[in-house]
């Protein structure tokens, strides 16, 4: 079976659609301790408490995920320049912190994670069709983006979330746990932490059994089973204290039943 090269672009964007807009002040750091699942189900952005500004990015965002002529054209600098105006912004914007939602650099960097992460998640959801695992069982880690200062620890990340090299390559089985211990977002899928410029490419089996990753007519179960098991796991084991936190902060729109958690649009 030859290799898809089309980009899902209709699950990149019931990704963004079916996110419940979170506003709230809570910082990235502070977002990462909250639930999988919940995060899984949200659009949010360090910081921004209004609704109406993320709802501007989603519509955006959007735009920039659909490039097949039935919308607006959106690309990077475009949805800068719409949402600096949009905020009101006075400064030139390059000198802004990423604390400042209106600097280029923050708006920039929320393009980039949420295009990409739309779109990867796409070809993952593509990628679980049990011919194209069979075909290309095993993906690798690599550098697919130059940066000014490239960070240096990946070998070492890529080890100690549990996965293998082979001749210095950093790569695993598609349903390999690696993907998601070495997410710092807990997901399968590219980006795997902010900027960083890394990605995946895909290994066809013949090279993937000469290279040991994989057994000869070794069949792989679809990492969507497994993703999935983070999901429940990120809630089954919440303090009541936890729960509590939960209920405070996202108050009617969190609904935490038994193992799972969902979230409800803000009217």
């Amino acid at each position: 079976m030859p290799k898809p090269t089309v980009i899902p672009f209709q699950q990149a964007v019931e990704r963004l659609q079916g996110k419940v807009l979170v506003p709230s002040p809570l910082r990235s750091a502070e977002w990462e301790g909250v639930p999988l699942a919940i995060r899984e189900r949200s659009l949010w952005s360090s910081g921004i408490e209004k609704i109406r500004v993320l709802d501007s990015m989603r519509t955006k965002l959007l735009q920039a995920v659909k490039p097949d002529g039935t919308g607006p054209f959106m690309d990077r600098s475009k949805f800068v320049a719409d949402m600096r105006r949009e905020l009101g912004a006075i400064a030139d914007g390059t000198k802004g912190s990423l604390e400042d939602i209106s600097s280029i650099r923050r708006l920039q960097l929320i393009y980039d994670f949420q295009v990409e992460d739309a779109n990867s998640y796409g070809r993952w959801k593509m990628e679980q069709d049990p011919e194209l695992l069979d075909e290309y069982p095993c993906q690798e880690f690599l550098r697919v983006e130059s940066r000014i200062k490239e960070r240096l620890d990946w070998v070492a990340r890529w080890q100690a979330a549990g996965g293998q090299l082979y001749d210095g390559r950093m790569i695993a089985r598609k349903d390999d746990p690696v993907w998601i211990k070495l997410s710092r977002f807990g997901r399968p899928w590219p980006p795997f932490d902010y900027g960083s410029g890394m990605g995946i490419e895909d290994i066809h089996r013949s090279e993937a059994e000469d290279m040991g990753v994989i057994a000869k007519g070794e069949k792989i179960t679809p990492a969507e089973e497994g993703f999935n098991k983070e999901l429940k796991a990120s809630t089954a084991g919440l303090s009541p204290q936890a729960r509590e936190l939960l209920a405070d902060f996202f108050g009617d729109r969190v609904n935490l039943s038994g193992d799972t958690a969902s979230l409800e649009d803000v009217a």
